[in-house]
């Protein structure tokens, strides 16, 4: 993911512990490196490695990649929030407004952004779920590997009743 720059908000309340703040930032992003600040804790990186095994450990790439999409601003930056105490056991948990201790701000930097965001969370869904791809040729009926589908097993085995009653 070379080109890639990370960076990581998140405000510290008064009533929170800097450290537990910190502790979550480095949950999903182990090698950032931070920024002196006194009411927030900045941080930066270029390897988003173990963000994405959550990503796919947690098994919501889709998710994540919908949450890229939206924070999309202009060809090269994106941005989205995580939850903050979800990422301090780390676990990766979207949100769309911001919670009472604040979020996780995480903002994605790169020329090439739609490949770094397909290198973080591919998209797992079946080709004919997708959108449909301009000058793509869709796929033959039949399923995978040529099997039959089950709607035409059903088919299948009603037209050999339909044979034996005759």
């Amino acid at each position: 993911m070379s080109g890639l720059i990370v960076t990581v908000e998140a405000p510290v309340r008064p009533s929170e512990d800097r450290e537990k703040v910190k502790r979550a930032m480095l949950a999903l992003f182990p090698d950032l490196e931070f920024e002196q600040s006194e009411e927030r804790l900045i941080g930066r990186t270029d390897n988003a490695g173990l963000f994405a095994s959550h990503l796919k450990r947690q098994r919501i790439r889709d998710a994540a990649r919908r949450m890229m999409e939206r924070g999309r601003r202009g060809q090269n930056l994106t941005h989205f929030r995580v939850n903050k105490q979800a990422a301090y056991v780390g676990k990766v948990s979207f949100t769309d407004n911001e919670s009472p201790l604040g979020d996780i701000v995480i903002t994605l930097e790169a020329d090439g952004l739609e490949l770094i965001i397909n290198d973080l969370a591919p998209d797992t869904r079946r080709p004919s779920e997708r959108a449909p791809v301009p000058g793509l040729k869709p796929q033959p009926k039949g399923g995978r590997r040529g099997y039959k589908t089950v709607v035409e097993r059903i088919d299948w085995k009603k037209e050999i009743k339909g044979f034996e009653e005759e």
